[in-house]
């Protein structure tokens, strides 16, 4: 197998092509026996075939056919990742509409927001989701009840839609064309080129973990059609469980994930609870082990790669095994100890950039580690063209921009000849690198007349006891302060509230002798961040601020809820469910019915995800994490009890 061939071969048939859907659509199904994805069946590993996808999306064609409604060019698709997504996703287009990714995440109320602007009337779902409009479950679909269809009877869409994450307070629809989505294909010859590790194979194979979701631009994009256009593999996920995700790395041999930072940083988080678990001879040779492994694979980056490998091979075990071979951070800030860890241990991790606007538009590739940790974002594709304004605003111009931007407000077309404003503010080093500061409308105007950026200041701050945190501009007596919103969870002791107290004192010196200066540090028991948001978004905060839905006291007003009452009908599953913390934490102890599961009990966020997935298969019933979260013994206890009465 010669991927530089291949490579060479498909982006010719792109070049020469109308680079329309149907274009994409059969040049990636060009070499049919290849292995399309994979994905667990019990013991079992099912194999589906480019040609079985490219059958399979003409049967979900043909079955859409007289389904859909004629009076309405968009489709809502709102689905996981899966075979049928992708089938799906193509059944539309060939049935002339418009398929419209809805962010499952986003929730029911936004998602109805943007059904009703563009007028949707079907979803294409694999759940039974509560939102407006015709659903059609396609999650069991029996490809095999459809056994004709003629290609030349369809006529292909040529757009599809991506929505914004619930960051803003004004989700928008951005919608791509073909010819958009080809340019963005065509970035990855320069990818290949400028970084070869990208083209490794383990096994004869190179499969990529289908972990980000497909209804993002980072997912859809830099996973799927990137991938997919050269005929390689993708894993498919059972569920996002800390079990199921290093079981699926290791079972199907997986060589690429791409993801956001909070799975590098649980990661990260993982490793190092692990390494303090040892004795001091073991901590300081796996520190001493990183010093050496940075500065072989900054030297000599290949050969040093090679022999970090062998010198972390037992920490690699126990992480994602030996085949992973690149990884790509996208979507938010990547710290630089879960940079440095993660690179350390033999695992490269770049650093992307991109937005739902503008696609996917630069990566930072160095072999040296050094410069990788820097984090960066790289220099812009070679269809992408950056430049900085006056106000240190990143300006990105791009063949693979989106077309037309639809909010609640207006419909803007988009020239890809002229620059469009990310409003994020950046710096460029002279080797032509950039680097993401902050975002321009997220600048405070503090008392003294300075403007501070609070991105810059939140890169260094690390409050581990905390819930989540937030900086951002608050106006008190008619005065603007830099102020730090502490988010804390009411179930916690006043042990745990006063180790944040101590905490966040020693980030303020911290931050002093860097010449940061906060005005005002307050605390809430409320959520600072959106449920179906992957970050805390400043707007939206200061909106419930002023809507007195987030409280802000000071420390010292912070009441601790007593959580000590039980009646005797739930005692029986409060057991039951401790006994699940226990084996799932490998503890051996009475667990506090208030100890929050993270903050308390030191699990991580994919802990989180598979206790949930144990419990849900326990009893029988769904956890809705986003309306009503659960952290302590007592909460899943009475979570339970209200859904098995």
């Amino acid at each position: 197998m010669n991927v530089n061939k291949i490579i060479k071969e498909r982006l010719e048939l792109l070049n020469k092509s109308n680079k329309d859907f149907k274009s994409i659509f059969e040049i990636i199904h060009k070499d049919k026996e290849n292995i399309f994805c994979e994905k667990t069946d019990g013991f079992k590993i099912h194999k589906t075939t480019y040609k079985e996808c490219y059958i399979n999306s003409y049967k979900m064609g043909e079955y859409l056919k007289n389904i859909l409604d004629d009076s309405c060019k968009y489709v809502g698709l709102m689905m996981n990742n899966s075979l049928e997504f992708i089938t799906s996703l193509y059944g539309i287009l060939m049935n002339n509409k418009k398929p419209v990714l809805l962010n499952i995440r986003l929730g029911n109320v936004l998602n109805n927001e943007i059904i009703k602007r563009l007028n949707i009337k079907d979803i294409i779902c694999d759940d039974d989701y509560d939102v407006i409009g015709n659903k059609i479950n396609v999650s069991d679909f029996d490809y095999s009840k459809i056994t004709s269809y003629d290609e030349t009877s369809f006529t292909w869409a040529n757009s599809l839609a991506i929505c914004t994450s619930a960051t803003s307070l004004n989700v928008k629809i951005c919608i791509y064309d073909g010819y958009a989505i080809s340019s963005q294909i065509t970035n990855s010859d320069y990818i290949c080129k400028t970084n070869k590790i990208i083209k490794t194979h383990y096994n004869g194979y190179l499969k990529q973990l289908a972990f980000l979701p497909f209804y993002h631009i980072f997912g859809l994009m830099a996973s799927y059609f990137w991938f997919s256009f050269f005929g390689r593999c993708f894993v498919f996920l059972k569920d996002l469980s800390s079990d199921t995700l290093l079981r699926t790395i290791k079972k199907h041999e997986v060589t690429h994930i791409f993801a956001v930072p909070m799975l590098w940083h649980t990661v990260y988080k993982t490793i190092i609870k692990e390494i303090d678990k040892q004795d001091e001879k073991t901590k300081n040779k796996f520190y001493k082990g990183l010093k050496l492994s940075t500065k072989l694979q900054s030297v000599c980056p290949k050969l040093g790669l090679r022999i970090v490998k062998k010198l972390f091979s037992e920490v690699r075990t126990k992480v994602f095994g030996e085949s992973v071979a690149f990884m790509i951070s996208g979507g938010s800030y990547l710290s630089y100890d879960a940079s440095y860890v993660l690179n350390g241990i033999g695992y490269p991790l770049f650093n992307g950039y991109g937005m739902s606007e503008i696609g996917i538009t630069s990566v930072e590739l160095s072999y040296n580690v050094k410069e990788r940790n820097k984090r960066s974002i790289g220099i812009p594709f070679s269809t992408v063209d950056y430049k900085i304004n006056d106000n240190n605003q990143l300006l990105v111009k791009s063949k693979g921009i989106c077309k037309k931007i639809i909010t609640k407000d207006n419909i803007l077309e988009i020239n890809n000849e002229e620059y469009f404003n990310t409003f994020d503010i950046v710096s460029c080093d002279k080797t032509g690198k950039y680097y993401i500061k902050g975002r321009s409308d997220d600048v405070v105007l503090t008392p003294s007349g300075e403007k501070i950026n609070p991105d810059v200041i939140e890169q260094i701050i690390s409050l581990p006891s905390a819930e989540r945190f937030c900086l951002l501009g608050i106006t008190f007596d008619n005065i603007n302060y830099l102020t730090l919103i502490v988010e804390v969870n009411k179930t916690l002791s006043e042990i745990r509230l006063n180790k944040i107290f101590n905490e966040v004192n020693h980030m303020l010196d911290t931050l002093n002798k860097e010449n940061f200066k906060i005005d005002k540090v307050l605390y809430t028991f409320d959520p600072i961040q959106s449920a179906t948001a992957v970050k805390v978004s400043r707007n939206i905060l200061k909106k419930w601020i002023d809507e007195g839905k987030v409280n802000l006291v000071s420390f010292n007003e912070l009441k601790v809820e007593k959580l000590n009452n039980v009646d005797e009908v739930t005692k029986k599953v409060i057991e039951e469910v401790k006994l699940v913390f226990n084996e799932l934490l490998n503890l051996n102890e009475d667990i506090d019915i208030n100890a929050h599961f993270i903050l308390d009990l030191g699990a991580t966020s994919l802990d989180y995800l598979t206790l949930l997935v144990k419990l849900e298969e326990k009893y029988d019933i769904k956890f809705n994490s986003n309306n009503e979260p659960c952290y302590s013994v007592l909460q899943f206890a009475n979570y339970i009890i209200s859904r098995i009465k």
